[in-house]
């Protein structure tokens, strides 16, 4: 029972211990030797706890509308494999792999098929080897099995990277038996060699979260995807709102600040003007609205390299943010466009939850931006059905919503009485 508790309390941390057992039957089988059905028998309640919890995350998981392939998923797990040596890209979204013609997906087919045979030719002579390898490749399997919009990503490999490492340790170690007088010297030697590798990309991976500019700068330069140019325009879009004399959100802390204004505006002749305003935490200067209109100006150029790079994807957020940003700009009929684009993309959500928090959002914003145009009726309209789709769904989306409608109208009852 404690066994089956500990397992269960796993599956609810990662889905890759679904497939768990079917590494420790491969224990049994290859290294312990146990008979096969006895193996099967024990293996029973945690492979129905595994299914149990397989079966509600495909029912949680909102639609994404993938329809990965055979040849598509062979590629995924050669990426994959790749990046579980250490010595791959790493990054937060990459682009996924493109379904393949007939022919390509007969390869993957052989490919994956190979693939999962191979360990068995090494159960007699290697059974700890075998029995890695499967660790790696059953773990793995559940992100590939479940349409993911991003088959391949990092986060994928906590579980795998565990009998990865334990099997690039045997590996290690055996190449060095070929060399008795110098085994233990060419064993460090190789170990150390892989720890300067792995460290050194890891320290330059972390770095990138360290980025004032947010980790998605970096990726955009690892990565065409569409989601990274988005993630960093909003970021831009995010600390222009907190700078300046039209704050839309907390200021940036001092610091914070200083060290954005350093990187961002490391080659401007303004700079030292720029971090004593900063410095005075008063956002009254002239310098800090040139900068704030500087990251507006950024923020603009990844939406666009978002927009150019959609495709198919559905992504009400983009038009969302480029509206967004046009409102602090005070360009309201061109924020109004981009609420209508997203009013339709939104409306094509395979989600209803996800569908409905992107309605609200564009129907307030709507509002906001037919309230600059002076159009105060129309606002009103967009408003209450904000408010009203807010009530539906149960939660809070737009925070201040009802306050907000309250104050509209009486702003329209005033112009009433003039």
């Amino acid at each position: 029972l404690a066994s089956l508790l500990l397992f269960l309390l796993a599956l609810l941390g990662k889905l890759s211990v679904a497939a768990f057992p079917a590494v420790l039957l491969g224990l049994d089988l290859f290294i312990e030797k146990r008979p096969l059905s006895r193996s099967i028998a024990d293996k029973i309640p945690f492979v129905l706890l595994a299914a149990l919890a397989a079966v509600a995350v495909q029912h949680a998981q909102p639609g994404t509308g993938a329809r990965p392939d055979i040849s598509m998923r062979a590629t995924s797990f050669v990426q994959g494999m790749w990046l579980l040596t250490g010595l791959g890209n790493y990054v937060l979204y990459r682009v996924p792999p493109a379904n393949g013609t007939v022919l390509a997906q007969l390869a993957g087919a052989i490919f994956l098929l190979a693939l999962f045979m191979f360990p068995l030719l090494l159960r007699k002579r290697y059974p700890l080897a075998t029995v890695l390898i499967y660790w790696i490749l059953f773990t793995y399997l559940p992100t590939q099995v479940l349409p993911f919009s991003y088959p391949v990503t990092d986060r994928y490999f906590f579980l795998p990277s565990v009998g990865a490492v334990i099997l690039i340790a045997w590996l290690v170690f055996k190449a060095t038996d070929h060399l008795p007088k110098w085994n233990i010297v060419a064993a460090t030697a190789l170990v150390a060699a892989i720890s300067f590798v792995w460290l050194r990309k890891t320290v330059d991976y972390m770095s990138e979260w360290q980025d004032p500019r947010s980790v998605w700068y970096a990726a955009t330069r690892k990565t065409n995807d569409v989601h990274v140019y988005y993630e960093l325009g909003w970021e831009y879009l995010d600390k222009s709102a907190r700078l300046g004399t039209t704050l839309r959100n907390p200021p940036i802390p001092v610091e914070q600040s200083r060290q954005l204004a350093s990187l961002v505006w490391k080659d401007d002749a303004r700079l030292p003007q720029l971090l004593s305003e900063l410095s005075a935490d008063q956002h009254t200067g002239s310098t800090e609205n040139a900068f704030k209109e500087h990251l507006q100006r950024k923020a603009a150029e990844n939406f666009d390299a978002a927009l150019t790079r959609k495709g198919e994807h559905l992504m009400p957020d983009l038009f969302l943010s480029r509206g967004v940003l046009f409102l602090d700009t005070s360009d309201m009929q061109a924020g109004k466009k981009e609420f209508l684009a997203e009013l339709d993309e939104a409306s094509q959500l395979p989600s209803p939850e996800a569908r409905q928090e992107a309605l609200i959002a564009c129907h307030y914003n709507l509002a906001v931006a037919e309230q600059g145009l002076g159009n105060l009726k129309e606002a009103l309209s967009w408003m209450r059905l904000a408010e009203q789709e807010q009530d539906q769904l149960g939660r809070t989306v737009i925070p201040g919503l009802s306050d907000n409608r309250q104050r509209l109208e009486s702003t329209m009852a005033t112009h009433d009485h003039e």
